[in-house]
């Protein structure tokens, strides 16, 4: 798939930390900008509404996964709908990963980013337009992938509401 010109946004407090990253994208033609913020984020997606968004879960002062939920309830035309992927330096598990789905983010990498992994997802998810209100299935991050966890979580939820 031809990347050229595909345009992310990259949020990360620490201005070094994904240059890794960085650098995959920009092998393949793409444009990366960058905001150290979530309200520099927020800024710039409005601004220039990216193709793709690629977050770190854990900014400094602020939460990556509310960041994302934000940019959700933006209109689709300022980059309410696109394609979000995390970061963070452990794997999603537990409310962290309830959280995620909440937030509706497409991909989750580990630090430090394995370029083949990103750029499989960046490939995967250029172009597409996010439906806030339905999930995107087969790029829930590992941890979600076993089926019996949905299963156990569809049997807990039936028990709850009694049908």
């Amino acid at each position: 798939m031809d990347l050229q010109g595909l345009r992310v946004l990259l949020v990360d407090d620490d201005p070094g930390g994904l240059d890794a990253a960085v650098q995959a994208l920009q092998q393949k033609g793409i444009q990366v900008d960058r905001a150290t913020s979530a309200g520099e984020a927020l800024l710039t997606t409005v601004a220039i509404v990216p193709d793709l968004v690629l977050v770190d879960i854990d900014l400094g002062g602020s939460d990556g996964l509310a960041l994302v939920k934000r940019l959700r309830a933006l209109p689709p035309t300022q980059g309410g709908r696109l394609p979000a992927i995390t970061v963070n330096d452990k794997p999603l598990t537990g409310r962290r990963l309830e959280r995620w789905r909440r937030a509706r983010c497409q991909g989750h990498l580990t630090k430090p980013v394995d370029p083949v992994e990103l750029m499989a997802l960046v490939e995967g998810l250029a172009g597409r337009d996010v439906d806030r209100r339905r999930p995107i299935a087969g790029v829930a991050p590992r941890a979600a992938r076993k089926p019996t966890y949905f299963r156990e979580r569809r049997k807990s939820r039936q028990t709850e509401t009694g049908t």
